[in-house]
Parts: structure tokens; sequence; C-alpha cells
């Protein structure tokens, strides 16, 4: 489709031959394709990567994951986009933890223990979790289009990301700072603990370059992020995203009524009056019984 998002991209490489488990035979890496290999299918195993996943989210792995129809809800999208990306995070932290580790090889602090943790982690960690990375986004691609039973119509996320017509890096990216704002999905990278929604301000306090962590998180380009926030763009003039005011040491909010919106939680009679301008506000007129405030 036309704007696919770009779950497929970006993500941590896998190993060269100069790890520290690499056999002196193998090649040396080559380009990414354009298409990612299928992976293996004992990586695709659900057990390889359940224990990085909260109880709530274990059934993405293998209930939802066999589904190829319509979402059964807003939620069960919701769902499989966190699982998304709290694998993603999972998948940087331990891949930049490996790197961590070689770069700093030493008899004292890289024993044979550490090595052998190391060689683990890329023979089997690193490659299960890249795997269910990728089929949860080809999952929320090719399904996130659909109608759901409920309205007829695509999930929520869907329609606002076509409303305004993001790329798709900039869905990926909204969805990101979605997951930053309602759920534990980014709890261990250290992204700061305090988030509000106003632009800027803050939300990282212990890191440098949130910006460019999340984007590598989330297998963008940070000229995405970008251009995500610029103040030309409809989302951006109508308070849907909230700039801000540094790219590299701040990210853009997101505006409280559209995070509500994306949820399926209500708004009050105010809310909807702050986005009764907003082309967000096309997400919620075109559902089957809803139903204007009235005028004061």
């Amino acid at each position: 489709p036309e704007h696919a998002w770009a779950w497929d991209n970006g993500m941590p490489p896998k190993r060269s031959a100069t790890s520290p488990a690499a056999s002196g035979k193998r090649s040396k890496a080559a380009v990414p394709a354009a298409e990612p290999a299928e992976p293996a299918e004992e990586a695709l195993d659900p057990e390889t990567v359940r224990a990085f996943l909260p109880v709530a989210l274990s059934s993405v792995l293998t209930e939802q994951i066999e589904e190829t129809g319509p979402f059964s809800s807003e939620g069960a999208m919701l769902a499989m986009l966190e699982a998304r990306v709290t694998l993603a995070v999972a998948l940087f932290k331990l891949s930049s933890e490996c790197s961590q580790r070689v770069l700093s090889h030493s008899s004292r602090d890289f024993g044979e223990g550490q090595a052998s943790a190391v060689e683990r982690a890329y023979d089997h960690a690193l490659p299960a979790l890249r795997a269910w990375v990728l089929r949860l986004g080809r999952a929320l691609a090719a399904r996130s289009p659909l109608p759901l039973a409920s309205t007829g119509l695509p999930p929520r996320f869907h329609r606002l990301c076509e409303v305004y017509d993001l790329s798709a890096d900039e869905r990926t990216l909204l969805g990101g700072l979605l997951l930053l704002r309602t759920s534990h999905a980014f709890a261990h990278v250290k992204l700061g603990s305090h988030v509000s929604y106003g632009g800027g301000g803050g939300l990282y306090a212990s890191s440098s370059k949130p910006a460019v962590t999340l984007c590598s998180i989330l297998g963008c380009p940070l000229s995405s992020l970008a251009t995500l926030q610029r103040p030309e763009r409809r989302h951006v003039k109508q308070g849907v995203v909230l700039q801000g005011q540094q790219l590299l040491a701040e990210v853009p909010a997101l505006q409280p009524e559209a995070v509500l919106l994306l949820l399926g939680l209500p708004l009050s009679e105010s809310q909807l009056f702050n986005i009764e301008k907003a082309d967000a506000m096309k997400v919620l007129v075109e559902e089957p019984g809803f139903e204007r405030p009235a005028a004061a």
C-alpha cells in the first residue's frame, strides 16, 4: 500500500564477522536488501520472546498473530502495536548492551562467562526479537486498513494517519509517541521519568539525544521525526502534534485530545470543542452513532 507503515526498516544490524562469537569463515556483512529475508522458523517460537512482554500482551504472540482478517477491536490493534514496540525496545537495549560489552573487551570485564552470554544473545535472543518485530510489523501493516466489525471502519489510528496523510515512517513515529505517553513500552530504556503533554520540557532527563534513541528503536531516520513536526504540517498547525524546541534533545508531544481519541476513551464537551475545527474530528464524525455536542 502507498502508506504502509515502516515497520520493516532500521532494525539493529545482525552480527557481523567482527563479533567475538563469529567464526573465521563468516563473510563480510552484506548491504541489507530492500525486503528482509524470512526469519528462521525457530526464531518465531512465541516462547523465545514471551519473557520480554508483560502478561497482558502475551496473547498477541499466539492468538492474534494467527489472525489475518480485521482486528476484533480498537484495543486489539493497540495491543499488537504495544507488543511490537515493546519488543523493539528490548531488541535495541539488548543489542546495545552486547555491543558495549564487546567494545569494552578486556580480561577483567569480559571473561568467559560474559563472552558466553553475548554469544547466546547473538545466536538466540537477538534473532528471535528481530523476527518478532518484523512479523508483528507486517501484521500491523496488513490488518490496520481493514474495517472493524463494530464500526465498519478501520481502527482510529489508521484513519487519523490517513486524515493527515502521514508517511510510513511518520505513522511508525506517531505510534511510538502514543505509547511513550500511554504505556510502559519504553520503561527499559533511559528516556526519563517525567512525561508531559506539552511540547519539549524535560521529557528525557537522563538522555542527551532522546530523538536519536527514539528513532533508532523505531527504525526511522531522524529526518522523518523532523518532518513530522514541521510547522507547516496540518497536524502541527491544528495542535495534534506539539513540536519540541530542539530536534535532538526533545521529541514532539501529542495533544491530550488526540491521545484520548486514539485510545478510544471518551472526550468531554470541552475537549471535543478543542478539536472541533481540526481534521482529527473527522475520525469521530464518521463513526456511526456519534453526535456532536450541542452548541452552548
